[in-house]
């Protein structure tokens, strides 16, 4: 009854809250956070609507950048790189300029790389029509959100994704495909790198934990393809090269990339991007 209170409030002031936030409200009374995760939940399976729509929302975690404007229905649910970049949760996106692509990067250093490259240290500026997204690892549900809101917003935007070459840098990727929401609708993530062959001198080393995990993860991506055909082509590259990594007991990062220097991951970036839009 409290949580509802909480929520039914919440919604009145057209406001959202976390669940940490409704934890902290009465700690005495629920005394552990999974008590208040186990009302939310049953009270959205029961109601069928998704959490967001009770107003209860996750901790912010996700980054993007990007020429955009907006009309913000809950403003600040993810944190704000300044002036450029603004967030959303189910808000109306629109791009001043044209936009070429949805740029998704796992690792947040990759993200500031681009970032620093895209405004310019000496000021002056990079012009380039895309938006960078990252979930710094694995996504959140906002964040997995923010990719869906820009996929119906820009539907013929294709959206590119660069993660390592290894078992997790895949796994996070399938996350992006995935979505527990009702009524989500899966955008084509297009894998476009790290591959393992595009560095020769940048491969390490796997450990047998590594080759476990990638087994195991072989066979649940199967079952993923064959309940996602509509993007089997794309999620065969996956296939290859996980299985790469097998065969040669290798992998490889975009920090090897970053380290050498960081107009180097840009360039590898754009070229890559360059070659989908030739063929």
């Amino acid at each position: 009854v409290v949580v509802i209170r909480i929520l039914v409030e919440t919604l009145s002031q057209a406001r959202a809250i976390t669940r940490r936030d409704v934890y902290y409200r009465d700690v005495r009374l629920f005394s552990r956070q999974t008590a208040v995760d186990g009302v939310i939940d049953d009270l959205s399976y029961s109601l069928g609507l998704p959490c967001y729509e009770l107003g209860v929302i996750a901790s912010q975690k996700g980054l993007i950048f990007g020429d955009l404007r907006m009309e913000f229905a809950n403003p600040g649910l993810i944190p704000v790189i300044p002036e450029k970049a603004k967030i959303f949760l189910d808000d109306d996106i629109n791009a001043p300029h044209r936009l070429e692509y949805i740029l998704v990067v796992e690792k947040e250093a990759v993200f500031k790389t681009l970032v620093d490259l895209e405004t310019g240290r000496d000021g002056e500026g990079v012009s380039h029509n895309r938006i960078i997204v990252t979930g710094k690892g694995f996504p959140d549900q906002l964040t997995k959100r923010c990719i869906r809101n820009l996929a119906t917003s820009f539907p013929q935007v294709p959206i590119f994704a660069f993660v390592d070459s290894d078992v997790y840098g895949l796994m996070i990727l399938r996350h992006y495909s995935n979505q527990n929401e009702q009524n989500s609708h899966i955008p084509l993530i297009r894998y476009m790198g790290v591959e393992l062959f595009d560095y020769l001198s940048g491969w390490l080393e796997i450990t047998m934990r590594d080759f476990r995990v990638m087994k195991n993860f072989l066979v649940s991506l199967s079952h993923f393809l064959y309940a996602n055909r509509r993007a089997a082509t794309e999620h065969c590259r996956w296939l290859r090269e996980i299985q790469r990594g097998m065969f040669c007991f290798k992998k490889s990062e975009m920090n090897v990339v970053l380290n050498k220097s960081v107009q180097d991951i840009d360039e590898y970036v754009n070229e890559k991007v360059k070659r989908y839009f030739q063929n």
